[in-house]
């Protein structure tokens, strides 16, 4: 609407200038509304366009998240950045202000604070579910390692994170082993050692007293103790060149491991798609095809999805070279 607005403004101006209150009485004696007081000054109009740069980043950000390779461990990073867009409009506002003495520099600054606020407010929410963080964790291209780069001086911060994700773990999808022989306590191991009633008569036979067990009993072998995989994944460094089929190898080692990646990673970050789907869905089962089954129904939707994912990225290729075409006459029409 603000878009539309400023592209129009010569004639909205031009209407209020041209405009004439008539000299007409209502039932409540009101003589009718002066449209010329609702003209803009230049100032305003600043305002306007002020505006309509600051909500920019909150329609391309629906946008990226309405899409189809949008995931929830995107979530964050939009937070992040939306956070740091609305502070930085602040500031800029309240330099205005202060340096203009502008009362719309001053409606802006308060306007963009209360949204600041408020989406302060709305990602807090993110603390209440482990699944925001931990599906930004398990992408072996990022780990705790994108939280400690971005998050680096709020240790406190950070610290909660790494414990709620890995409490997640530990509490979901970690499994519960048996306990096997290497975990008996010393004292059950001694007990099993034989060591016979009557050692007089017997001061040669050294299967009496069994040293080996003995002395296996005084420790533990620590390289029989099993690994946390999920503590050993995150202290990894990051991949950026990891492929979707390696999981397949890191299944045979450590099946609950890529249960845990795989079930964050598949979480959509929006409903939209999901919608998309159903709205597609009634277009394939129609009257016509009322005995097609699930298989090919399926089969039907995933091929209507890898052609539109395909079709679009021939689009961004395409846009990509011409504006690649028309940067480059441009240069040469300059030089």
């Amino acid at each position: 609407m603000l878009v539309r607005a400023e592209k129009l403004k010569l004639r909205f101006q031009a209407y209020c200038d041209n405009w004439r209150p008539e000299n007409r009485s209502g039932n409540d004696g009101d003589t009718g509304y002066n449209v010329w007081e609702d003209k803009l000054s230049p100032e305003e109009w600043d305002g306007v366009r002020e505006v309509i740069k600051v909500l920019a980043p909150f329609r391309k950000a629906t946008k990226k998240i309405e899409r189809r390779d949008s995931s929830l461990q995107d979530y964050v990073p939009y937070c992040d950045i939306i956070l740091d867009h609305l502070r930085k409009a602040s500031q800029h506002f309240q330099r205005q202000a202060d340096h203009n003495s502008s009362e719309a520099y001053q409606w802006l600054h308060i306007c963009t604070e209360s949204a600041l606020d408020k989406a302060n407010d709305l990602f807090k929410k993110i603390d209440d579910s482990p699944a925001y963080y931990t599906a930004r964790v398990v992408d072996p291209k990022f780990k705790f390692e994108w939280f400690e780069r971005r998050w680096s001086t709020d240790h406190e911060k950070l610290e909660r994170l790494k414990d709620s994700v890995t409490h997640h773990w530990e509490t979901h999808y970690r499994s519960c082993h048996a306990q096997d022989s290497s975990s008996i306590s010393i004292s059950e191991q001694l007990q099993q050692i034989e060591l016979g009633s009557d050692s007089d008569s017997n001061d040669n036979d050294d299967s009496l007293l069994d040293l080996s067990t003995y002395i296996s009993a005084s420790y533990t072998d620590t390289s029989s103790q099993e690994i946390d995989e999920f503590t050993e994944y995150v202290s990894s460094a990051p991949r950026n060149a990891f492929e979707l089929t390696e999981w397949q190898f890191v299944e045979q080692k450590h099946p609950d491991l890529v249960r845990f990646a795989l079930d964050h990673a598949a979480i959509p970050i929006s409903s939209s798609e999901c919608e998309r789907s159903f709205s597609s869905a009634k277009l394939t089962l129609n009257p016509l095809r009322a005995k097609m089954k699930s298989d090919l129904f399926e089969a039907l939707e995933t091929l209507r999805a890898w052609y539109l994912a395909e079709e679009g990225q021939k689009k961004q290729e395409m846009d990509r070279t011409e504006q690649k075409v028309i940067s480059e006459a441009l240069d040469k029409e300059g030089a």
